[in-house]
């Protein structure tokens, strides 16, 4: 027994927290989601896909378009790839719903379309969405470093990505980019589409196949090519309900699943025989045939049966609780619980068989998570005894009904309801309590070997706790009050047809009485006959006569027993007999061939003569073209019989003739139909046989030109069966026996002579000797090969025209160029075709200032375009002059002057001095700097509209500053002194220029002598490099030095004595010049 719900609240909790850990985590498995659409070249980009199996709530799942190998995982370039993290919402999504998924790339890319089923972020994507070599996507979830993929799609141009051999569809080696992806081994088999190469790729690819089947089936179909539609230039409708998926989601049917299992019955304790009733509750309505049922946890047998509820989505099934069942929390077994027996169904309306897998118990959706019901049982136990073992009339039996415990008041029984089952006869009301209960039975009248069954059925009562008891099964109790009867009651003729008889034949009647009985009465015919017995079986025969009437033979058998019991009267058993005695007729008959023309035949077509009796009649004896034949019975008295005609049979009428009796022998003579068929084994054949293409060059095809085989057959022919480069057209009857078939090349066409061959019949069937070659030796060949890509090409801007150049193509077929210009990169007009042999062209008549592209493609000569070169471009300008006249010389010191050169164009000039040493120029103003040379070029650089004009240059020369230089008049000095620095003025010139200085200083001519003049010279005075000094020169004289002499004082002599030298010193002005 469960503990209170009290007691049960913990669990309870825990089981709810547990099933929402679940809920987030459930697994996903491969093709669960699948990608049926893709628009790469959209702005934003659109992805479509569809669930196709119930998607749980509360999941994450990725969707990416990086590429991905084993070893490294996912690329990682967030400018052109991306990953969108999706969060289902808290409800499932139902399996076939379509998700149109649209990606806005940048800064904060966005992913939209999931805000009925959840919400979605996305990262990556910073410039673009898809590459412009295609993409792939993958879906997954779990993390980066272990995904679990769920499905891959691969869209790109490159037939062979990472240098994979073979045309391989995904990436077998190599590093992969934003465009390519090697394949999860996940993913291998159906779980993944390429579109890859130059055949399959497109900007806009969708899936149009099979939208009705299960998962596995639809996965099948997705993972082929054949029903995806790929287009270059218009997007594919990828919203749910478009036309590329009409209706109404969800869109996609699959086999129902099993989305709940709950119960009506309220939560509680239930004993041995309470029936439980379980919901199974569908994703869809479903329709049930046969039962199913569901195993439950409750025991090893314990299992609820499928009751009703087929046409809806909910499903009962009744739980009958046997003894020994018990369940503290009754659950279903395990997933695989729900049983479908030999012969039962559980189908949509589609017929589509449902996915019987469940919840594991104990999780979301299971019986045990959403209801509370304990089962117990521990069943009390039940024997019923009788005090007889058999009854005849009027006689009754004494029933005794012994518990194992006490039931109380739960059994009852009033003599006609309560508990127990009789059958047999009547129980009269049960008297006494406690163990041992007790009632009269009386047996049922007029029953020969009757067995009484008194039962208790399991359930209808319980013990004190509230289990449920056991049955209670019959005691041996059988009686006999019932009157005699006829069995096996038959007849028959000695006709080969039993059932049939004409005069002569006799009947055979013959029955089995339930016991002795006196000899019965019998007629046949309406004629007495006298049966014979052995033992009860009886047999009574007639031999009938002319006179009888045709039709149904009728009889009677009345008896009665020993006792004189009258037996119902018998005129009905097993067997009829119909007596015939008129010979049958063919009101209808008719003959045809299997032929399209069913009143001809050929050699092999097969004769079938039809013919309908009036009557049943026996197999009849048949000849076809004096073949003898065996006829078929169809159905009722529809025959019919074949002949396959041979060309050793007679041309013309074909003959035949029936001989038929019925099946009671009556016998009919021959006969004819008034339809023929006539036979025709001559063979046809074709007296012209041409073929040509719509190319310029009759005998020559390329990709998507037309070729079209024209012959002309000896008679009327039946459509023939025409093959043109190996592919199946239907040709046209032009009039009369003439006959054309065309088709269009298409790239995957094997180059060279193209093919064909008609075979062809007449309008019998008559097979012609097939036909591959034409009668006027015409043939066209098949070229697809497009030329190279013209190399070199360049383009030479000039005034209002450009000059295009490019390298010779050295195709040997090769027939000529197409040149495409114009303002737009994105060209798609041509503006000329060159013949081989041209390599240059001048396009003129241009706008000045405007910039032209061009592109290049080359032709051979059966029209095959290469590609076209990538462009080039030129700019033709208008050209311009500059008028700049000679300059004035200038001198070292003049002040800044500007400059008038100008342009034609009226555009602005730029000045440059080639020596700056000597000018500057800044803006138009030059600034004298040095005596000197210096070239003052101006020139004009252009703009959109004009080229760079000419540069032009003048010389400027920069004199030197001439400057007079006087040395001051009068200048001289005392003897025996320095000589003093000599002055000078500048006298004529002007000053020298800010910051420049004299350096140097004047000189004089040698010499002391007083009263002499010096001339003075200029010396080494000079005021630099950009000066020419004319100097004046002056005189310099030298005066005499003054000193004052004093003699000593105190000088003397001795007397006698020559006088000394007399000493002096000079007082002043002294001393005296060295020397």
């Amino acid at each position: 027994m469960k503990k209170s719900s009290a007691f049960r609240l913990i669990p309870i909790v825990f089981f709810l927290v547990f099933f929402a850990s679940l809920n987030t985590f459930a697994q996903l498995t491969p093709g669960d989601i699948a990608i049926i659409g893709y628009n790469g070249n959209s702005s934003p980009a659109e992805l479509a896909i569809v669930t196709l199996a119930v998607i749980p709530a509360n999941q994450t799942i990725q969707i990416t378009d990086r590429g991905w190998d084993s070893t490294n995982g996912f690329l990682v370039n967030p400018n052109a790839e991306g990953t969108i993290t999706w969060s289902t919402g808290p409800a499932p999504i139902p399996s076939g719903t379509v998700i149109k998924i649209s990606i806005t790339p940048g800064g904060a890319p966005t992913a939209t379309g999931f805000s009925t089923y959840g919400s979605a972020t996305a990262v990556g994507w910073g410039t673009l969405v898809t590459a412009g070599g295609g993409d792939n996507w993958f879906i997954y979830t779990g993390i980066d470093a272990s995904p679990s993929f769920i499905f891959g799609f691969a869209n790109w141009f490159t037939n062979n990505p990472g240098g994979g051999g073979g045309g391989t569809p995904w990436q077998t080696s190599g590093a992969v980019n934003s465009t390519t992806s090697y394949l999860p081994p996940a993913l291998a088999g159906n779980f993944a589409i390429a579109l890859t190469g130059n055949t399959l790729h497109g900007d806009y690819n969708y899936y149009h196949g099979i939208i009705i089947g299960t998962k596995e089936q639809i996965l099948a179909d997705l993972a082929g090519t054949t029903d995806w539609v790929h287009d270059e230039s218009t997007p594919a409708i990828l919203t749910p309900g478009g036309t590329s998926f009409p209706g109404t989601n969800p869109i996609f049917t699959l086999p129902p699943s099993v989305t709940k299992i709950s119960s009506s019955t309220a939560n509680g304790t239930y004993t041995v025989g309470d029936i439980i009733s379980v919901l199974v509750t569908f994703s869809e309505i479903v329709n049930v045939s046969g039962t199913p049922k569901l195993n439950l946890n409750s025991g090893a047998n314990a299992s609820a049966i499928y009751v009703s509820g087929t046409g809806s989505s909910t499903l009962t099934f009744n739980y009958t609780i046997a003894a020994g069942e018990n369940s503290s929390d009754l659950d279903y077994a395990a997933v695989n619980s729900l049983l479908i027996p030999n012969g039962a169904t559980i189908k949509n309306s589609a017929i589509i068989d449902a996915d019987l897998t469940l919840a594991a118990p104990g999780t979301a959706g299971s019986l045990g998570i959403n209801k509370n019901i304990v089962i117990d049982g521990i069943a009390p136990t039940l024997a019923i005894t009788s005090d007889k073992s058999q009854l005849k009339s009027a006689e009754t039996a004494n029933i005794t009904f012994t518990f194992s415990e006490d039931p109380g008041s739960t059994f009852t029984w009033n003599g006609t309801t309560g508990d127990v089952v009789v059958t047999g006869g009547t129980l009269g009301p049960i008297s006494g309590a406690g163990l041992t209960r007790t009632a009269t039975f009386t047996p049922t009248a007029n029953t020969n070997g009757g067995t009484v069954s008194i039962t208790v059925a399991a359930a209808t009562y319980t013990d004190a706790a509230g289990n449920n008891g056991g049955a209670g099964t019959t005691p041996a109790l059988t009686f006999d009050t019932q009157i005699p009867t006829l069995s096996t009651v038959a007849i028959a003729s000695n006709n080969a047809t039993s059932t049939l008889a004409k005069v002569g034949n006799t009947a055979t009647l013959t029955f089995t009485s339930s016991e002795t009985v006196q000899t019965p009465v019998v007629t046949i015919a309406g004629h007495s006959v006298t049966p014979t017995a052995s033992g009860n079986n009886w047999t009574a025969i007639y031999t009938f006569i002319a006179g009888d009437a045709d039709g149904l033979v009728t009889y009677n058998i009345a008896y009665s027993d020993l006792a004189g019991n009258a037996g119902t009267a018998v005129s009905i058993g097993t067997g009829a007999i119909t007596f015939d005695k008129v010979a049958p007729t063919l009101p209808t008959v008719s003959i045809a061939s299997n032929n399209s023309n069913t009143i001809k035949a050929k050699t092999g077509d097969i004769i079938t003569l039809s013919f309908t009796s009036n009557e049943v009649i026996a197999s009849p004896v048949v000849t076809i073209a004096t073949h003898t034949v065996t006829a078929t019975n169809n159905s009722g008295n529809n025959w019919t019989a074949t002949y396959t005609l041979t060309n050793t049979d007679a041309e013309g009428i074909v003959p035949f003739n029936i001989a038929f009796a019925d099946l009671a022998g009556n016998t009919a003579t021959g006969t004819t139909a008034v339809t023929n068929v006539t036979f025709d084994r001559t063979v046809p054949a074709l007296s012209s046989v041409t073929i040509a293409a719509n190319n310029i060059a009759p005998a020559k095809a390329k990709t998507s030109d037309v070729v079209t085989l024209n012959f002309t057959a000896s008679e009327p022919l039946l459509i023939p069966v025409v093959s043109i480069a190996g592919h199946p057209v239907t040709p046209s009857n032009t009039g009369g026996n003439d006959w054309t078939a065309s088709y269009t090349m298409i790239g995957a066409d094997t180059e060279g002579i193209i093919p064909f061959n008609i075979a062809f019949t007449d309008l019998v069937g008559n097979a012609g000797l097939a036909v591959s070659g034409t009668t006027n030796s015409s043939t066209v060949t098949f070229d697809k090969t497009a030329p190279a890509v013209p190399t070199g090409l360049a383009a030479a801007a000039g005034v209002a025209q450009n000059v295009i150049t490019w390298n010779a193509n050295s195709e040997p077929d090769f027939s000529s160029y197409i040149l495409y210009g114009g303002t737009a990169s994105n060209l798609t007009i041509p503006i000329q075709t060159l013949p081989a042999g041209t390599l240059t062209y001048t396009h003129t008549g241009l706008i000045n200032g405007t910039t032209y592209y061009y592109e290049i493609l080359a032709v051979d000569q059966t029209g095959n375009q290469s590609a076209k070169s990538a462009n080039v471009t030129a700019t033709p300008k208008a050209s311009q002059t500059i008028t700049f006249n000679s300059l004035a010389s200038a001198a070292y010191g003049d002040p800044s002057f500007n400059l008038t050169a100008s342009s034609s164009s009226g555009l602005p000039l730029t000045y440059t001095s080639s020596n700056p040493l000597v000018a500057t120029v800044s803006g138009n103003t030059i600034t004298i700097i040095a005596a000197g040379t210096t070239s003052i070029s101006a020139s004009q650089p252009g703009n959109s509209i004009y080229y760079p004009a000419t540069s032009v240059s003048q010389n400027l020369v920069v004199n030197k500053k001439s400057i007079t230089v006087t040395a001051a008049a009068g200048q001289n000095k005392i003897y025996g002194t320095n000589d003093p620095t000599f002055a000078y003025t500048i006298t004529s010139g002007g000053s020298l220029v800010p910051g420049d200085s004299f350096i140097g200083a004047l000189t004089r001519a040698i010499g002391e002598n007083i009263g002499t003049t010096y001339a003075i010279s200029q010396g080494d005075l000079d005021a630099g490099i950009n000066y020419t000094i004319s100097y004046v020169p002056a005189n310099f004289a030298i005066t005499a030095k003054a000193i004052t002499v004093t003699a000593d004082a105190g000088q003397n002599k001795v007397y006698g004595t020559n006088d000394p030298t007399f000493a002096y010193t000079i007082t002043s002005g002294g001393p005296l010049k060295s020397g």
